[in-house]
C-alpha cells in the first residue's frame, strides 16, 4: 500500500472511532476532580494518602536476638526473614527491610504476621499441601 492509501485508511478508522466513542470533556487525570471538597477520596482533599498503622512486632524478641537466631539457622530463607525483621526491631523502615529481604512490603507484612503468630519457626517454609490423592488407602 502506498502512503496515501494508509493515511486514508487511518482517517476512516479515526472517524469510525469518533462515531462510536464520546470523548471526555474534562479528563480527571489532568486536573483532579472538578470539586475536591465534594469527593470521597481522602488523598484529593487531605493531600496525603492515608495508610494503616504497621502491625507491631511481638515484644518478647529484639533485633540482637533475631540476628543470633539467624546465625544459628540452617535455613537460608528463614535467615533472610529474620534479618529483615531484625532491621525493623532496630528502628529501620519496613521499606528498607523489604529491600534487604528482596521482597515487597506485602511480603514483609506476611512475615510479621507469621512471626507474631508462631515465632521464629513461623518463618520456615512449610511443605505445600499438594494435590489431593486420587486413590484412597484401600485402592492403593
Amino acid at each position: 500500500m502506498a502512503v496515501s492509501e494508509w493515511s486514508g485508511t487511518l482517517i476512516k478508522w479515526q472517524t469510525a472511532l469518533d462515531d462510536l466513542y464520546q470523548r471526555a470533556l474534562t479528563p480527571t487525570h489532568d486536573r483532579g476532580f472538578p470539586r475536591p471538597a465534594d469527593c470521597e477520596s481522602l488523598w484529593q482533599t487531605a493531600g496525603a494518602i492515608p495508610m494503616a498503622a504497621p502491625i507491631p512486632l511481638r515484644p518478647d524478641y529484639d533485633g540482637a536476638g533475631l540476628r543470633a537466631l539467624a546465625r544459628r539457622s540452617k535455613d537460608a530463607d528463614q535467615t533472610r526473614r529474620l534479618l529483615a525483621l531484625a532491621l525493623i526491631y532496630d528502628g529501620g523502615s519496613r521499606r528498607s527491610a523489604a529491600s534487604l529481604g528482596g521482597v515487597g512490603l506485602q511480603i514483609i507484612r506476611d512475615w510479621v504476621l507469621r512471626f507474631n503468630a508462631h515465632g521464629p519457626d513461623g518463618l520456615i517454609d512449610r511443605k505445600a499441601p499438594g494435590a489431593v490423592p486420587k486413590l484412597n488407602a484401600a485402592d492403593r
